[in-house]
């Protein structure tokens, strides 16, 4: 392939410079490129895990805090919403 100009080749260029390579060059290349697109596609799924993780335990603590405000003033005792707005 003709030395780098700093210009993105073209099509053909790309065809014909893969043409050049023996095939073992290109199966290994291949092969990288999987391996990489499988560590990355684990890496996406376990963040999206997590993620989901943490909003269900947020969930169930936000419904667990409105479980308590709704318990505790049957015995008198006043949130601090209702400090602050009754003073």
């Amino acid at each position: 392939m003709e030395e780098n100009t700093g210009i993105a080749p073209c099509a053909e260029q790309v065809s014909a410079w893969y043409e050049q390579q023996p095939e073992n060059t290109l199966l290994r290349a291949k092969g990288t490129a999987e391996n990489a697109l499988q560590a990355f596609s684990e890496k996406v799924y376990g963040s999206a895990l997590e993620d989901q993780e943490d909003e269900i335990r947020n969930g169930i603590v936000v419904a667990e805090i409105r479980q308590l405000r709704a318990f505790w003033p049957q015995f008198g005792v006043r949130n601090n919403a209702d400090v602050s707005r009754h003073g």
